[in-house]
């Protein structure tokens, strides 16, 4: 399961679908749609279990877009343009266990770029966004500490697109 995702109801699924202007600038590569949820981007895929007008988080994505459990949030596609291709990420990587690990953990971190790549490819990030991954079995909390942008500026300089030709930096 992609860690950036967010899940909404089936109806609401059908909803967002018909809201869509721009297919190609709203979704990635699995069958998901980029939606905003109160300005904040993420990858959202239908899920059964989620009730209508209900939006199934994960704490770190809370914790970011400081969500409460009740609270109202407005979800809208998002379309993407070319003026968030990033050229270049730097993203920390903490252990999430860390009372957990007794040595020390050494992670190849030209593996990490390709695994990450694949698993966050098409995903809008955002300065200081904190993202739970799973690598290799090591639970890992990263950060997006910066990045540069194709295009420098535009609508929205706090985000932008990971692209196959991005290049990742781990801190």
């Amino acid at each position: 399961v992609p860690p950036y995702r967010v899940y909404v109801s089936l109806t609401d699924w059908d909803a967002l679908q018909a809201r869509v202007t721009n297919r190609e600038a709203s979704k990635t590569g699995e069958d998901a749609l980029l939606v905003s949820v109160n300005g904040l981007v993420f990858t959202a895929r239908p899920n059964k279990g989620i009730d209508s007008g209900n939006l199934g988080l994960n704490s770190l994505q809370r914790r970011f877009g400081v969500f409460t459990l009740t609270q109202r949030v407005k979800v809208d596609v998002f379309e993407s343009n070319a003026g968030l291709a990033l050229t270049s990420v730097v993203v920390r990587v903490d252990l999430l266990a860390k009372g957990k690990v007794k040595a020390p953990v050494q992670l190849a971190t030209e593996d990490m770029v390709g695994v990450f790549k694949a698993a966050y490819l098409s995903q809008v990030l955002q300065t200081q966004q904190p993202l739970a991954w799973d690598f290799n079995g090591t639970k890992l909390e990263l950060t997006v500490e910066s990045f540069q942008k194709l295009v420098p500026g535009g609508e929205s300089p706090n985000a932008g697109q990971l692209l196959q030709p991005t290049d990742v930096v781990f801190t």
